[in-house]
């Protein structure tokens, strides 16, 4: 059972998490964690494990080779696994956080307990039951089992670089036109003369008018450059404020109204 902090709980929390109902429960096996109110601004709450269907071929053969598994015993176990201080470094180091860490047990757990285990599972429990395996060796299964109920795990990296908006001058590979009312520049332009002084830097001459100018998926252009006729994911219209401006509210205005209703 989770130690409670009372100097960080109400006294509510922590009659709920002492009651003699919740010890009997405890005494059975279950492992109880914080309320979600304690999880404000985690951003690891807003995962919602997925549901891990078993897989048809596994239907007793795990029991064929070792006995079934009591399921006292088999939920003894499993909680003495979640309650390692080793299991929550592997975690930490794969991704999953305190509270990613206790959805995916719960799901693995009940995984285990409602359904026929994977036979190399079954044989491991069983080795561990019998004294000839440790606790720690189910940790490979569980974070098999982590990964398909929550699958960003697997793209944890990409999912970092993609969300990290701090320093946009530093992405590779995403071009942006420039468009104001006096100039327009092309990113692709830029990189086909780039590519052409690197190739030869002595044919610098008429290169421009080679150069086969594509739009870029990304554009920053002045509020009366707004283009009302291009779909668009995302579009950041920027000093909102100007739309009270006498001379030149009329752009923010059509701005919002052309790409936000």
């Amino acid at each position: 059972m989770t130690q409670c902090q009372g100097e960080h709980m109400p006294r509510a929390e922590w009659n709920w998490y002492l009651s003699p109902h919740n010890e009997r429960l405890s005494r059975l096996g279950y492992v109880f964690k914080r309320s979600k109110k304690y999880d404000r601004g985690n951003p690891s709450a807003l995962f919602v494990p997925v549901p891990v269907k078993p897989n048809p071929d596994d239907v007793n053969v795990g029991e064929e080779f070792t006995g079934r598994l009591k399921k006292q015993d088999l939920l003894k176990i499993l909680n003495k696994f979640y309650q390692k201080s080793e299991v929550r470094l592997l975690a930490s180091e794969n991704g999953l956080d305190d509270h990613l860490l206790h959805q995916a047990f719960l799901s693995f757990r009940r995984h285990c307990l409602e359904h026929d285990l994977p036979p190399d599972l079954h044989i491991i429990i069983s080795d561990v039951m019998q004294g000839a395996g440790h606790v720690d060796d189910l940790f490979p299964y569980f974070l098999r089992h982590a990964r398909r109920a929550f699958p960003h795990l697997d793209c944890l990296d990409d999912l970092k670089k993609i969300s990290d908006l701090r320093t946009p001058a530093n992405w590779q590979d995403v071009s942006c036109d420039l468009v104001t009312g006096e100039e327009r520049k092309h990113a692709s332009a830029y990189n086909s003369l780039t590519n052409t002084i690197e190739e030869d830097e002595s044919s610098t001459s008429n290169i421009l008018e080679d150069i086969e100018l594509t739009p870029s998926t990304h554009v920053a252009c002045t509020v009366e450059m707004t283009s009302l006729n291009n779909n668009y994911e995302v579009a950041i219209i920027d000093e909102i404020q100007m739309i009270g401006d006498r001379g030149r509210g009329w752009a923010w205005t059509r701005a919002i109204l052309g790409k936000v209703l």
